[in-house]
């Protein structure tokens, strides 16, 4: 174990796997060491790429500044380069990796209710996406992360048609709108089969089915603005040359970012496309005003995306008094500093 990585272990606690290129830690910051299992291990650490980052409280940056924030001493050659160092840092941490449960429980499933037709039909999604898709109802179950009663089911299947991953959405206007599979998604890429040369990225299943049809463009959802390193690397192994990002119209900041993430993978054209008002998403909008916005996808620029990071960051700082860095407001920090 490297010396920083030990320091690391020594104030975060032993990390567990997140995949072959990252580490995960409790996050000092918002104490997710309370949270459950599947949440309490937020902070993703990635040596490689000496940055890291909370999905629970959004901070992060880059490793350096980690270390400076934790009152530790920064060495950079101590950060471990490959593969191979980090799989000997997981070999010798103190408790055992966290099992990753690629194969999510099949859902039980049955025929579309008038109901749920409506519901769908209702968003842009036709009978026969209903059946490309294998778009069902959830059933009942006695096991509450499978009761999956008045929802409608999006399964995602392999190029060999394995099940992957599904999201349920409810249509009765339930208090928990989303039920995903109960095994970790940051590995998943909604409708990942669909990707040849190129991939429109959204947010979740309903977007991708409803702009697939629209823009006839291979379109996948991340099942979230936040995206992890493992679901780029997936889009990216997939064979594409273009990436367009298609978040909803309050995920600027996510879109800039995500398609930064994508020119770094060596995607040689990422654009960013837009939509006019924060509550637009490819599935709300009408199809004439979804080409629009096709139309205006722009390529990514690093100093259109600075500007994004400088404009949210004076909106903070005009809200938080005193200025106080820290949650959102350290995140952007870090960014911005990424991004210079």
């Amino acid at each position: 174990m490297t010396p920083l990585i030990a320091t690391l272990v020594s104030s975060l606690g032993s990390p567990v796997v997140a995949d072959g290129r990252e580490v995960r830690f409790p996050c000092p910051f918002c104490n997710s060491l309370l949270e459950s299992k599947e949440h309490k291990y937020s902070l993703h650490v990635n040596p490689a790429k000496e940055k890291w980052f909370c999905f629970r409280c959004e901070a992060g940056g880059s490793l350096p500044y980690l270390v400076k924030k934790l009152g530790l001493e920064w060495s950079a050659p101590d950060v471990p380069q490959g593969v191979e160092e980090i799989l000997t840092l997981l070999q010798e941490a103190q408790e055992p990796p966290e099992k990753d449960e690629e194969v999510p429980p099949a859902p039980v499933l049955s025929s579309l209710s008038d109901t749920a037709l409506q519901y769908l039909q209702e968003r842009g999604i036709t009978d026969s996406e209903v059946q490309y898709f294998s778009i069902r109802e959830g059933a009942y179950s006695d096991n509450s992360k499978l009761d999956l009663s008045g929802r409608v089911v999006f399964p995602d299947y392999s190029r060999e048609w394995k099940l992957e991953y599904w999201a349920a959405r409810s249509f009765i206007g339930a208090r928990n709108k989303y039920r995903n599979a109960p095994v970790p998604r940051r590995r998943k890429v909604f409708n990942l089969r669909s990707c040849r040369n190129e991939a429109w990225i959204c947010e979740g299943p309903i977007s991708a089915v409803v702009a697939s049809r629209t823009l006839g463009r291979a379109v996948v959802a991340t099942y979230g603005k936040h995206v992890t390193d493992s679901q780029i690397r997936r889009v990216v192994d997939s064979g594409i040359q273009r990436a367009t990002i298609l978040f909803d119209g309050d995920a600027v900041l996510p879109s800039f970012t995500v398609a930064s993430a994508f020119r770094e993978e060596g995607i040689p054209m990422v654009r960013v496309a837009r939509f006019q008002h924060p509550q637009d998403d490819p599935a709300s909008v009408t199809p004439e005003e979804l080409r629009r916005v096709e139309s205006e996808a722009v390529e990514y620029d690093p100093l259109e995306h600075f500007r994004v990071l400088l404009e949210l960051l004076q909106g903070k700082r005009k809200s938080t008094e005193g200025f106080q860095p820290g949650g959102k407001v350290d995140s952007l920090l870090r960014e911005l500093e990424g991004v210079l």
